[in-house]
């Protein structure tokens, strides 16, 4: 009991701490709202993780039609996030196309704005690879590889073999569930190329997933079009010289207040005083 008494403060601390990061892995002392990130801008040049916001807007001609501010350091898990609290400041209205980089490209972003019948110009992680015109071969490379359908099966480029194994199951912060399919090679050992494979001890193993697959080529359609050509040039006209506004022009590079809802106010002010501007 002596003990138990002894360490409460210290379990009482842990509980706190564990009710301030949520679902987060990290947070701040000086703002417990903040979430620990790697920015942009790091003049030390060493990797420097420093206490911040993930901003998002969204734009049309050059105005902000919708802001978000979010707590996780990664884009993909914010586009829905900002698309519904965007709906939400519009009084329901949805836009006919949602225009993004790769770093959107995310399996549940494109289920999402397909369910909800917005055209998707949203690019993936390969897309400038695969349409570059000197594009340099990558065979090692599960997109790569040949597929058979009849054995389910992908071939190597030792002309290897590589048969299902299983499937995992993947759940997003956003509750978005997902598999993908392992396959491997029955014995990599001998293989002359297994340098150049991979680095696994073991055989190569690649996931996949038919459905992203499938996405990721609608996408491509979609953004090699006349239209998304045009749509493609204008996003980085469009929503770019924004935040070049913010940063450049204005010197805004840091927010002054601290708390989760007064950095969304001093947000949601900034981007009003742009349209005021504009």
């Amino acid at each position: 009991r002596q003990l138990a008494e002894e360490y409460l403060p210290r379990l009482q601390k842990y509980e706190t701490q564990e009710a301030l990061l949520g679902e987060r892995n990290s947070y701040a002392k000086t703002d417990p709202d903040a979430t620990f990130m790697r920015m942009k801008e790091d003049h030390l040049q060493n990797g420097q993780l420093k206490a911040g916001y993930n901003i998002q807007m969204g734009t049309e001609a050059q105005f902000v039609v919708g802001f978000s501010l979010h707590q996780r350091p990664a884009d993909p898990g914010s586009l829905i996030p900002q698309l519904e609290e965007t709906q939400r400041q519009r009084g329901g209205q949805q836009p006919k196309n949602v225009v993004a980089d790769s770093a959107y490209g995310s399996e549940e972003n494109y289920a999402y704005l397909e369910q909800a019948g917005i055209q998707a110009y949203v690019k993936y992680y390969t897309f400038h690879q695969e349409t570059k015109p000197r594009r340099k071969p990558k065979p090692f490379a599960a997109e790569q590889m040949p597929y058979d359908e009849a054995q389910d099966a992908f071939t190597c480029p030792n002309g290897q073999l590589l048969r299902y194994q299983t499937t995992r199951r993947y759940r997003s912060d956003n509750g978005y569930q997902s598999e993908r399919r392992i396959y491997e090679c029955a014995d990599c050992s001998p293989c002359p190329l297994k340098e150049q494979c991979t680095r696994a001890q073991g055989n190569r193993q690649i996931q996949v997933s038919f459905r992203l697959r499938a996405m990721r080529a609608h996408a491509k359609e979609l953004l090699l079009s006349e239209q998304g050509t045009l749509l493609r040039k204008q996003r980085s006209i469009d929503v770019e010289t924004v935040f070049g506004r913010f940063k450049q022009d204005w010197g805004f590079r840091r927010f002054l207040v601290r708390g989760l809802e007064k950095v969304k106010t001093e947000w949601g002010l900034l981007c009003i005083a742009h349209n005021f501007a504009k």
